[in-house]
């Protein structure tokens, strides 16, 4: 409830986000980072609300979304994949060329291996994380694509309801319907 409770808490070592125990009060925490309570052995995913204000999800397994922003050649046979967080991994040739840029990576942070590749295409469930929509999830309809002029939009099924928002803000969550579930 109060400051020095939650810096209590901290400093005590009881709170830990992907894995990594956190002992600085003003660590940051971001979109679908994994928090868990020790004593108490609960895990929480963090996504944001309409209003932008944090919600907590209940979860089980030790899974983190990430989006990929970027990725570059740093050897013969080494790649580096870069995130929307700030994570990178080094990944082999076969994985950097399977993951394009918007995808998300479903990445298991204590086995410390990717989980599976989510790509943003047409059918894919996602997580709209900022603009009119942000906080919504919906389903990918189709892309408006401006080659470069101004940002890619995405027609996207929220509810019953299709909107456009640009492509950028959509964040793959999941193949089909049922992998919405997590989220509820």
């Amino acid at each position: 409830h109060t400051a020095k409770e939650a810096k209590f808490i901290v400093h005590s070592e009881e709170i830990s986000v992907n894995g990594r125990i956190m002992k600085d009060i003003k660590s940051p925490i971001g979109m679908f980072d994994v928090v868990e309570v020790k004593t108490t052995k609960e895990k929480f995913m963090v996504i944001f609300d309409e209003l932008g204000k944090i919600k907590l999800i209940p979860v089980e397994d030790n899974l983190i979304y990430l989006k990929v922003l970027g990725k570059s050649t740093l050897g013969a046979k080494k790649f580096q994949i870069n995130f929307m967080n700030g994570f990178n991994i080094i990944v082999d040739e076969k994985t950097a060329k399977s993951v394009k840029v918007n995808d998300t990576i479903v990445y298991d942070f204590i086995k410390k291996k990717i989980e599976k590749n989510l790509a943003l295409k047409e059918g894919a469930q996602v997580y709209i994380f900022d603009g009119k929509f942000k906080g919504k999830f919906g389903e990918i309809k189709s892309f408006t694509h401006y080659g470069g002029v101004t940002r890619d939009i995405a027609q996207i099924m929220i509810g019953k309801e299709e909107h456009n928002t640009a492509k950028d803000y959509a964040f793959v969550v999941g193949a089909k319907k049922e992998d919405l579930k997590r989220f509820n």
